[in-house]
């Protein structure tokens, strides 16, 4: 998912660096100036000045290739078992809300719906940092395969002393014969869609490794033109019980 932000971090500026100069030689003059303002940039290239709409495109591209050398790196590290989970208790309900509230800004600009009524809140021993990684793949694919029907539903269900999370979305859905490749890195199931081409088509084989450090159990079940629903498992906490969830 793509969102604007009121500043920009230097490794993005680099990668702007490295896009423009690739494509103009190094020998040419190029200058960016970041402004206070949100999304506000000029680009001078041989003295002309372009409009920050379009030096937002290449922020854009240098956005997405950064977030793709991370997501390779955070790769390379969890099936290199090189990051270490931070393991303790915490509650998972608020986990969630939390997550659901940085996407507030962006349900209102683009009309999302996304739904979270939780009728318990639970607590598990796992690392959260991670867990929030796996809910922010889902949620983002969720998005990023849904049509003209905008709602998504995040259900927490609870089966005696193990909850599921599941991420509902309304979207064009999977094929049978394309559910074993989901998870493979580098797969989309449709290359063409237009939020989608944005992705690194990384985000769910993180997912995998980081649910499968946790020993949970992880799935989805999809129909085409019906949507698809993408879930993980985990054992609550030994000392935790249900208890009715504060409202978010």
């Amino acid at each position: 998912m793509r969102r604007k932000n009121k500043g920009h971090s230097l490794g993005v500026w680099a990668l702007v660096l490295f896009i423009i100069t690739g494509c103009a030689g190094p020998a040419n003059p190029v200058i960016i100036l970041p402004s206070n303002e949100e999304s506000r940039v000029s680009l001078t290239y041989f003295g002309n000045k372009y409009e920050p709409e379009n030096v937002q495109v290449i922020i854009d591209e240098a956005h997405r290739l950064s977030n793709l050398v991370n997501d390779l790196l955070d790769l390379s590290k969890l099936q290199e078992n090189k990051i270490e989970l931070h393991i303790q208790d915490f509650d998972l309900t608020q986990l969630i809300q939390t997550v659901l509230y940085r996407y507030e800004k962006f349900m209102t600009q683009d009309g999302f719906d996304i739904q979270f009524q939780p009728a318990e809140s639970v607590r598990v021993n796992a690392d959260p940092d991670r867990l929030g990684q796996v809910l922010y793949n889902f949620i983002n694919n969720a998005i990023n395969y849904s049509l003209d029907d905008k709602r998504i539903v995040i259900r927490q269900r609870i089966n005696g002393n193990r909850v599921r999370v599941e991420v509902e979305d309304h979207g064009e859905g999977i094929s049978e014969d394309k559910l074993n490749y989901i998870w493979d890195r580098y797969y989309k199931v449709d290359k063409t869609h237009k939020r989608s081409s944005a992705g690194s088509g990384i985000g769910l084989a993180i997912v995998r490794e980081i649910l499968e450090l946790h020993h949970a159990q992880y799935g989805v079940r999809s129909e085409v033109g019906q949507g698809s629903v993408f879930w993980f498992e985990l054992s609550m906490a030994s000392d935790s019980k249900p208890v009715p969830a504060c409202a978010g």
